[in-house]
């Protein structure tokens, strides 16, 4: 078990959690390209739809934002982001 940012849980979930938006985030924030390798796609996509089930809701406190709508034939990586809580459509905005 290990604990990141008031959350618990093990560390093969947190590591899920690390690989999925941060990166992601930081990319999309100062304009820089993001990619993931199909492998970590997948993991990531299946750890963020499990998360997004009506009955872990709870678990998602603290996780992860409320599920974002994406298509269902939408790609594997904006899928991932949706039940993470990201729009993966989101730009910053110009200043």
């Amino acid at each position: 078990m290990t604990e990141a940012g008031g959350v618990t849980m093990s560390a093969e979930q947190m590591s899920m959690v690390a690989l999925d938006e941060p990166s992601w985030d930081l990319a999309r924030a100062t304009g820089q390209p993001f990619t993931c390798n199909p492998a970590d796609t997948a993991a990531v996509l299946a750890f963020t739809s499990a998360s997004a089930q009506p009955e872990q809701a709870a678990g998602r406190d603290g996780l992860f934002g409320p599920v974002v709508e994406v298509a269902d034939d939408a790609p594997a990586l904006d899928r991932a982001l949706g039940f993470a809580g990201r729009d993966p459509a989101w730009t910053p905005e110009l200043a």
